[in-house]
């Protein structure tokens, strides 16, 4: 779905797609690590967010959103095994 999520982004301003990569390969310039390790300098406090991942992974990016004043009513989660 990248190159959806990217036109999306193109199309709608207040819409934005972050990639973070676990395990990216040397060349990747983007974000790496752990997503929610990113949270608090990507300043997506007043943002509606969605989360898709494993569970552990969706897990605490739940709980970091929580706790950086996004409120649960604007966390949308997608868990895949």
């Amino acid at each position: 779905y990248k190159k959806e999520l990217e036109e999306t982004e193109l199309k709608y301003p207040n819409f934005k797609f972050i990639k973070v990569l676990s395990n990216p390969e040397e060349h990747w310039k983007g974000l790496a690590g752990h997503a929610q390790d990113h949270f608090e300098s990507l300043e997506i406090a007043k943002s509606e967010i969605y989360i898709c991942g494993t569970s552990q992974m969706v897990e605490d990016c739940v709980k970091k959103s929580i706790s950086i004043g996004i409120d649960k009513r604007s966390i949308f989660k997608e868990k895949f095994t």
